[in-house]
């Protein structure tokens, strides 16, 4: 009974020994599995960071090759644009200079241009100073008295006498004598015309009544003669008083 016993025990001692034997080696392939893992976790993230850093740095370089170009084309452009300016600053003086030459030239031709009309009006005012037509004058007019009628003569040249105008006006005759003249001023430009007039009013009161509608005029030998009829009134007899 007791050799029985002994040998179920040594049995269940080596049955025991076995798992534990196989736990183990359970155990250890546990351990070397996780050592297996963390080893490849650290060789990817290691391989990771390193393929990190290598995009990195390409994307450093590419982005200071891209600030390289932009900095280039910048400084392209610069360029260009000073050269712009300058060409379009000569370009804007050379045409600024030509304009202010062009108008000195034309200023000057102005200059020479009045000069040359003002010296022309000058003499043609001396020489028309001179020339009795166009002196300011009076009709100097001279009053008689006849019997039957007034005159009043007024000494013209031929060409003003036909411009002598006659009217009443109440107890008055009024003589106005209407005169024009044309000037003319050349210059380098073209002339320049200038129409004149001028009026002298004689007013003529009249020692009497006289007849407006009636009066009559006439030229000889640089004189013309106004006949104004006197207003005769008719003088009935008186009546004797009874």
């Amino acid at each position: 009974m007791s050799v029985e016993i002994s040998s179920s025990q040594e049995a269940q001692a080596r049955h025991l020994a076995m798992k534990k034997t196989e736990l183990q080696g359970e155990e250890n392939a546990v351990i070397v599995a996780r050592a297996n893992a963390e080893r490849n976790r650290m060789q990817e993230g290691a391989a990771l960071q390193e393929k990190t850093e290598r995009s990195l740095v390409e994307i450093s370089k590419a982005g200071e090759g891209q600030v390289a170009a932009a900095r280039k084309q910048n400084t392209d452009r610069l360029h260009a644009v000073n050269e712009n300016s300058k060409k379009a600053y000569e370009d804007l003086a050379k045409v600024t200079a030509d304009e202010l030459k062009n108008s000195a030239l034309h200023a000057s031709d102005i200059i020479e241009s009045n000069r040359a009309a003002s010296t022309e009006r000058i003499k043609f005012l001396s020489d028309r100073s001179e020339d009795p037509f166009y002196r300011i004058k009076t009709l100097s007019p001279l009053l008689r008295e006849e019997a039957e009628a007034y005159t009043v003569q007024v000494a013209l040249a031929p060409h003003e006498a036909e411009n002598l105008l006659v009217a009443s006006d109440g107890n008055s005759v009024n003589l106005s004598l209407s005169r024009r003249f044309q000037d003319k001023v050349g210059n380098a430009e073209g002339a320049t015309r200038t129409n004149s007039f001028q009026t002298v009013v004689e007013q003529i009161a009249m020692p009497g009544p006289f007849q407006g509608k009636k009066i009559s005029r006439e030229y000889n030998d640089g004189i013309v003669t106004v006949r104004i009829p006197k207003l005769v009134t008719e003088k009935f007899p008186s009546t004797p008083s009874a």
